[in-house]
């Protein structure tokens, strides 16, 4: 059953790598309002690093790789760590904010990690040799 997670996971991170591919593609060429400050080399260089490693880790996920679950854990680490601190010290905070949502984002954030902590025996490095 872990196996199945493990790779829905990385299926779902493939197909947000072409959702940022396809709108990385609709900046290029014009068809966005939020046009990018940056060269477009360095537009281009930064949307396939962003889209190689979404590639990368979603078929290290499907092959249930333990390099890959480590990657996604970290990375997902990172941007609970932001959230959270989003969270704590908000900017322009009033009344009715919702502040909570960043407590919430990091605790969904924090599950890959909780995943492969839990079932690290089930992943392998790498295909032993046959």
């Amino acid at each position: 059953m872990i196996q199945i997670i493990f790779r829905i996971i990385g299926g779902l991170i493939l197909f947000l790598g072409a959702g940022v591919l396809f709108a990385g593609i609709l900046v290029a060429t014009g068809h966005s309002l939020h046009l990018s400050a940056v060269s477009p080399l360095m537009f281009c260089i930064r949307l396939s690093s962003v889209v190689l490693l979404h590639a990368v880790i979603g078929i290290g996920l499907l092959l249930l790789r333990k390099w890959a679950a480590l990657a996604l854990s970290i990375l997902a680490l990172y941007a609970a760590w932001w959230s959270l601190l989003a969270a704590i010290h908000p900017v322009n905070s009033g009344s009715g904010d919702w502040n909570w949502v960043g407590y919430v984002w990091a605790a969904l954030l924090v599950i890959p990690l909780i995943l492969t902590v839990k079932y690290w025996n089930s992943l392998v490095w790498r295909r032993k040799a046959v």
